[in-house]
């Protein structure tokens, strides 16, 4: 299993999740409607088939590791 930051799905969507916010925000239509949404799609089912391991928090991250405090 790997890391969630480690995954270009992840990434993908959280671009198109700030491009959406961006556009809400501004107020302004930086790529036209829908654009947005054929592309993720297309982009996650190309990456699924591309990637089969699985994402998660796992052991490997040191940063979640957990601390002794005892």
């Amino acid at each position: 299993m790997k890391a969630w930051y480690k995954s270009k799905t992840i990434w993908v969507n959280l671009l198109s999740l700030a491009i959406e916010l961006a556009q809400y925000l501004l107020n302004a239509q930086i790529v036209p409607s829908g654009t947005i949404l054929v592309i993720v799609n297309l982009l996650n089912i190309i990456l699924r088939f591309l990637h089969t391991q699985a994402v998660g928090l796992t052991n490997d991250d040191k940063r979640l590791k957990k601390v002794d405090i005892n």
